[in-house]
């Protein structure tokens, strides 16, 4: 069995859907193009969508029938529909801080009434990261899961929360701020060169700051 294109199962010829409009005659030549509501009264209520016993032009969305409220049968039927809501979720730390990971920490607190089709976590420099930054995802199915997040570079501040999608949608946690400590400065040494009997000239090249800025720099030297 398969969904129609909204993901409603049922819709045409299983049972014809008791709808709550009243029924009128000639209500749609006078009613608004756009969700209209029916009739404020009348003698029977709108059915729709054709039953198992229907013939197959019948079995449509669009075929309106009639059915007095006081009358039931086997045919026909109505659809319950049940509230939902995105989920809840929760940041719950960013912890395990190295020179280019960190990990994240979260909490399903809801559902929303639905399955949770995927959590994971959200990262970026900016704050109130989306799917549309760097994320990883979480296989798990408990409650509270966690992620190391990679690939961070040292001495830089970044924001990370965590997410929860179902088919109603994706919830975003709280935004936590962290920053990646920053590493020794990597300096390499150049050759020394003009060698006089008092003098020589001496150099270097900063490969890396670290992730902090370079405060100082110079040659250092000495006998041994």
């Amino acid at each position: 069995k398969l969904p129609n294109e909204l993901g409603i199962y049922d819709m045409s010829g299983n049972v014809g859907e008791w709808c709550g409009d009243w029924y009128g005659a000639s209500y749609y030549a006078e009613a608004a193009n756009n969700d209209p509501v029916g009739p404020e009264s009348g003698a029977a209520r709108v059915v729709r969508g054709g039953s198992w016993q229907s013939i197959a032009g019948d079995l449509r969305v669009s075929k309106r029938a009639t059915l007095n409220p006081a009358i039931g049968n086997g045919s026909t039927g109505f659809r319950l529909v049940r509230a939902v809501n995105l989920p809840e979720v929760r940041t719950v730390a960013i912890t395990g801080l190295t020179d280019s990971s960190a990990v994240a920490s979260g909490q399903i607190i809801s559902d929303g009434g639905l399955e949770i089709l995927e959590r994971g976590f959200v990262w970026s420099i900016f704050e109130d990261p989306t799917l549309a930054d760097r994320k990883v995802a979480n296989g798990g199915t408990g409650s509270g899961y966690s992620n190391t997040i990679t690939d961070l570079s040292p001495g830089r501040t970044y924001y990370a929360r965590a997410y929860a999608t179902s088919r109603a949608g994706t919830a975003y946690g709280e935004s936590l701020e962290f920053t990646i400590p920053a590493v020794l400065p990597e300096v390499e040494t150049s050759l020394v060169s003009d060698l006089t009997n008092s003098t020589a000239l001496a150099g270097g090249n900063v490969l890396s700051d670290g992730g902090a800025a370079v405060v100082a720099r110079g040659v250092v030297w000495g006998t041994s």
